[in-house]
């Protein structure tokens, strides 16, 4: 790598080129950790690293089933709110034109009786009644008078 060219750092560039090698000397250096020595390397590190990567790998997976999951349940969710809407909405406007229909019905039957019984009562006035039924009994001959039995005075006495 040529760091002369476009160096923006207030190194030189021999400075740089000597920084360069030595962390590329720590880097291929093996110390271990374990020992409690200063160096940067343990070999079982690479085994953990490895498994974290592995264990990294699996939840990228496993999150990306899940979105899609909870991706349909949103989807289903967002359906079934729409079918429930409409069946409330049909329930509402169902009672709402029964409660409406059955009133037209009761009104329009109000309506018609009071219809009818008026044309009951105007055809009854003008049906001519029938004549009445006299009913004559012939007269009797009057009986003659019953006379009272007059009493005689009383005598006089002196």
């Amino acid at each position: 790598m040529n760091h002369k060219r476009n160096n923006i750092f207030p190194f030189k560039a021999d400075e740089i080129e000597e920084l360069t090698a030595s962390f590329e000397k720590l880097s291929s250096e093996k110390t271990s950790y374990a020992n409690g020595g200063s160096g940067g390397y343990d070999d079982g590190m690479d085994t953990r690293i490895t498994k974290l990567e592995n264990f990294a790998e699996d939840a990228k997976q496993r999150l990306a089933r899940v979105e899609t999951k909870l991706d349909h349940i949103d989807k289903e969710v967002s359906s079934f709110k729409w079918w429930l809407f409409g069946a409330v909405l049909t329930v509402v406007l169902t009672v709402i034109g029964t409660v409406v229909g059955t009133g037209v019905g009761i009104q329009q039957m109000t309506v018609s009786t009071f219809q009818a019984a008026g044309a009951q009562a105007q055809t009854a006035n003008h049906t001519p009644q029938p004549a009445p039924i006299v009913i004559q009994i012939p007269t009797l001959p009057a009986a003659p008078p019953v006379q009272q039995p007059v009493e005689a005075p009383p005598a006089a006495s002196n």
